[in-house]
């Protein structure tokens, strides 16, 4: 089994091999949401609107708020996350589990288009999880998906 362990702060796909986990290089993995950010603030996104008299403040107006670019962002994120484990695991057949919280799971669940991902997840951030720890939970997690 492959676990994908994602967070804000990382992202990293570990193969269990024997009683234990191994991380895997994987060409075209981000590394972090944080490559997907862009270089301009949100702010700089705003458009003013028509002229402003003088001691009146401007109104500002844009497209959406920070939660849809926030979205935006990690979709942008998550398709990368999936086109790169869709190419490495292709003709692999293992089964995928996802560690991370449940907005991450649940949007990386919609994008996904590897057939092995599990229907479970685990759930938290796994950031500073021992390995051999992270490995028990998802061993387990598998074990139940095949009952």
């Amino acid at each position: 089994e492959a676990v994908l362990a994602a967070s804000k702060k990382s992202l990293a796909l570990y193969h269990a091999a024997g009683d234990r986990l191994q991380r895997l290089s994987v060409p075209g993995l981000p590394v972090s949401i944080a490559d997907f950010i862009p270089d301009k603030s949100f702010e700089k996104q705003l458009q003013s609107h028509g002229r402003v008299p003088h001691g009146k403040r401007e109104i500002m107006h844009g497209h959406g708020g920070k939660k849809d670019l926030e979205k935006t962002i990690a979709t942008k994120y998550f398709t990368q996350v999936d086109k790169a484990l869709r190419q490495f695991l292709r003709d692999k057949g293992r089964p995928l589990i996802f560690a991370g919280d449940s907005g991450n799971f649940s949007l990386y669940r919609r994008i996904n288009t590897y057939p092995h991902l599990i229907e479970g997840y685990l759930a938290g951030n796994f950031d500073d999880t021992p390995l051999p720890n992270l490995f028990e939970k998802a061993a387990n997690l598998y074990k139940t998906t095949l009952v």
